[in-house]
């Protein structure tokens, strides 16, 4: 009855990937100084569809493990590198965790746009006939976002949601 339910593809499907699993973990528990790397791989169907006069078949795949590292000499020892030199301002970790604060952040809806705003915005780009010259992208911006560049800081203060705007590239071009 199970089998016209789901059609016997399905149940040999779900047999093969039990047996399977029980092939894999036995490989793994039976040689434990071995280091398996990856998913088993290189198997395939047609070579399940026949058994023995058993009912038995034989189910081969393929692991890879880690390469044996020999050392042959302590030439390597006499190496060394510099570490990386990293210099962090206060500034930059400022920002990174602003970014970091604002990916999580939970935002209200507001009416108008102000000094508190974060601001979601549909870009459009458009040449002078009104054409689509790119894909639309969403933008998020804040007001610090907004006030670096004045002529849309002009045009975006006091904004009401759903309100449209439009400004010619060079007017932001700073936010690309």
């Amino acid at each position: 009855m199970v089998e016209e339910m789901v059609g016997p593809g399905q149940i040999m499907m779900a047999s093969i990937e039990e047996y399977m699993q029980q092939a894999v973990q036995k490989v793994v528990t039976d040689n434990p100084t071995i280091k398996f790397i990856g998913e088993p791989y290189g198997f395939a169907m047609d070579q399940y569809e026949t058994a023995d006069k058993d009912g038995k078949f034989t189910l081969s795949f393929r692991l890879d493990v880690y390469p044996e590292i020999v050392v042959q000499n302590n030439a390597w020892q006499k190496d060394s590198t510099a570490p990386y030199a990293v210099d962090v301002t206060d500034a930059e970790v400022d920002e990174t965790l602003m970014t970091i604060r604002s990916s999580y952040a939970e935002y209200e809806a507001m009416e108008t746009v102000d000094t508190d705003a974060m601001v979601r915005v549909k870009v459009s780009y458009t040449d002078a006939e009104g054409t689509a010259v790119a894909t639309p992208k969403t933008r998020f911006l804040s007001w610090e976002d907004i006030s670096s560049t004045p002529a849309l800081t002009a045009s975006m203060k006091q904004k009401k949601v759903g309100d449209s705007l439009s400004l010619s590239y060079g007017d932001v071009s700073a936010l690309q």
